[in-house]
C-alpha cells in the first residue's frame, strides 16, 4: 500500500527552457504541493555540466541542438532559468540585472565543468525554490562563463562536493539550497525525484517533472525500490554500484577503476546536467559493434560508431539487481552531413567513450539518455550537510518497457527520416574515404539536425 505523507512538499515541472509557467494544485493529499506546469525549448549548447575535481578530456559529440533540462528559480529578487544538474552542487547565476544580496564575500571562485567554466564571488541572498523560500541563501554570483549557455546551474548533488560550501569553511549557512529547504522544513523527507521526457526521436523533449519530499503519483511505486548506496558513505556525487549491462543478449563484462569497488561491479554517476553518457571506451565498443550493420571508425584518436538507423536493439543496465531497459530512440541520434554538395542523413552512437583525468571515483557518467528511461530518487540522508542520520543512496523505477519501445522506435523513426535527407550508406565507411570517416567526429562541414 502506498502511503502519502501530509506534509510541505513541491512537485517541479522541467524544461528545456521556459516561456511560462502556470500553477495547478496537485491531486496528490499533502499540504502545499502543487504541480508547476511549463512550456520546454531546445537549447543550443552541449550540456556537459557534471563537476570533475580536476578538468577532463572528454570525447565530446558536437550536438548544436543538446537538451538542457532547466526549472525557474528565484534568486537575488530576479527569476531565472537553471539547469538542473545533480552532477554538481552549487547554484550559481549569471545575469546582466544587478542581484539583491544580504551580504557579500571576498571568496572568488571557478567551477569547472566537463564542458566550460563559471567564474564569480560568493555573495547571500534571498531565494526561492517553488513555495520554499531561503531569506539568506550562498550562491554564486558570475560575472565570468566560459562555453555554459543559459542563466546559471541549480546544483543537486551532494553537499561534500560544493565549493561554495567547502571555501565558506564548510559552515551550514553556506550549504547547499536544497539542505536549507530540509532544514528549513524539518518534517520534510530529505530526497528529491526527477523524471525527465522525451518526444519526436530525441530531437525535441517534453520537459519533467522534479519533486522535493514527495513522489510523482505516477511513479509512487518507487517507494518500494531498492535503496542503492552511494558508492561510499562521504562520496561527493551520486555514484552507485551497476551489476551488469546487456546488449541484444550479449553480456558485458564489467569491471571498475574507483577504488572499494565489488569485483565484477562498475560505479555509475547519475547526472540530469550531462545529455548523453560517457562510458568506458571498451563498453562502447561492446553496446555498439552487437548492433548489426554498425560501423566502427577511428579518426584523430576519437573513436565514433555509425549505426543503421533503422536498427532497433535491446540495451539494459543492472543496479540492485534490478533491470532497467534503454529505449532504442536514446541509442543513436540523427545528423544531417554533407558531400560534395548533396545533403544525407546519418546515425551515430550516443553512448560516448570517455577519456578522464582525475574523475577516479566513477566508470559511467549517465546523462539524461539513462535518465529518461527511469524515474529517479535521489535521498540525501541526514538533516542537513553534517548531520548525516543515514547515508545517501538513489533508488530508480523502471519506465522503459521494451516491447512497447520497440513498437515506438519503428514507428517514430520511420517519422523522422521521412522528413530528412536520404540516409548515407554507411557501408562506405569501411572504405579508405577519409572524409566519410570524419564525418562521425564532426571534423567536416555538417548541417545539425
Amino acid at each position: 500500500m502506498i502511503s502519502y505523507i501530509c506534509r510541505p512538499s513541491l512537485l517541479l515541472a522541467l524544461s528545456i527552457s521556459i516561456v511560462q509557467t502556470t500553477a495547478i494544485p496537485s491531486t496528490q493529499p499533502g499540504a502545499g504541493l502543487r504541480s508547476l506546469k511549463l512550456e520546454a525549448r531546445r537549447t543550443s549548447q552541449p550540456s556537459k555540466s557534471v563537476l570533475w575535481d580536476n578538468m577532463t578530456s572528454l570525447i565530446n559529440i558536437e550536438d548544436e541542438f543538446d537538451l538542457d533540462y532547466v526549472l525557474n528559480v528565484t534568486v537575488g529578487g530576479q527569476v531565472v532559468a537553471l539547469a538542473v544538474d545533480t552532477g554538481s552542487s552549487d547554484l550559481w547565476v549569471h545575469v546582466p540585472e544587478t542581484l539583491e544580496t544580504t551580504s557579500k564575500t571576498d571568496i572568488e571562485i571557478t567551477l569547472n565543468y566537463g564542458i566550460g567554466s563559471a567564474s564569480g564571488s560568493v555573495v547571500y541572498g534571498p531565494a526561492s525554490l517553488g513555495e520554499f523560500s531561503i531569506p539568506s541563501q550562498a550562491f554564486l554570483d558570475v560575472d565570468e562563463v566560459k562555453d555554459q549557455n543559459g542563466q546559471g546551474i541549480l546544483g543537486l548533488g551532494l553537499a561534500s562536493l560544493s565549493s561554495i560550501y567547502d571555501n565558506m569553511a564548510k559552515t551550514i549557512s553556506a550549504q547547499p539550497i536544497i539542505y536549507s529547504i530540509f532544514d528549513q522544513h524539518s518534517s520534510l523527507p530529505n530526497f528529491i525525484a526527477i523524471s525527465v521526457e522525451r518526444s519526436n526521436d530525441m530531437e525535441e523533449s517534453s520537459g519533467g517533472v522534479l519533486s522535493i519530499g514527495a513522489y510523482d503519483p505516477a511513479f509512487a511505486a518507487v517507494s518500494g525500490s531498492t535503496k542503492i548506496p552511494v558508492a561510499h558513505p562521504t562520496a561527493a556525487r551520486w555514484t552507485i554500484a551497476m551489476d551488469g549491462v546487456d546488449i541484444n543478449g550479449h553480456k558485458y563484462a564489467l569491471s571498475s577503476r574507483v577504488e572499494g569497488a565489488a569485483s565484477g561491479t562498475s560505479i555509475a554517476l547519475i547526472d540530469s546536467g550531462t545529455s548523453l553518457a560517457y562510458i568506458p571506451s571498451a563498453a562502447v565498443d561492446y553496446i555498439y559493434q552487437n548492433i548489426p550493420g554498425s560501423i566502427r571508425q577511428v579518426t584523430n584518436g576519437q573513436t565514433s560508431w555509425a549505426v543503421p538507423c533503422m536498427e532497433p536493439a535491446n540495451l539494459t543496465f543492472f543496479f540492485g539487481g534490478d533491470a532497467f531497459a534503454i529505449h532504442p530512440l536514446e541509442l543513436t541520434i540523427l545528423k544531417t552531413v554533407m558531400e560534395e554538395g548533396l545533403e544525407w542523413t546519418i546515425c551515430v552512437n550516443t553512448f560516448q567513450p570517455q577519456l578522464s583525468v582525475g574523475a577516479t571515483d566513477l566508470d559511467y557518467l549517465l546523462g539524461d539518455i539513462f535518465m529518461r528511461n527511469v524515474y529517479s530518487v535521489f535521498n540525501y540522508g541526514g538533516s542537513n550537510s553534517e548531520n548525516f542520520t543515514e547515508s545517501p543512496s538513489v533508488q530508480l523505477l523502471s519506465r522503459t518497457d521494451q516491447v512497447q519501445a520497440y513498437q515506438e522506435f519503428i514507428a517514430q523513426r520511420t517519422i523522422s527520416l521521412a522528413s530528412r535527407p536520404p540516409l548515407y550508406d554507411i557501408s562506405k565507411l569501411n572504405s579508405t574515404k577519409v572524409a566519410a570517416a570524419q564525418w562521425l567526429n564532426f571534423d567536416v562541414d555538417m548541417i545539425s539536425d
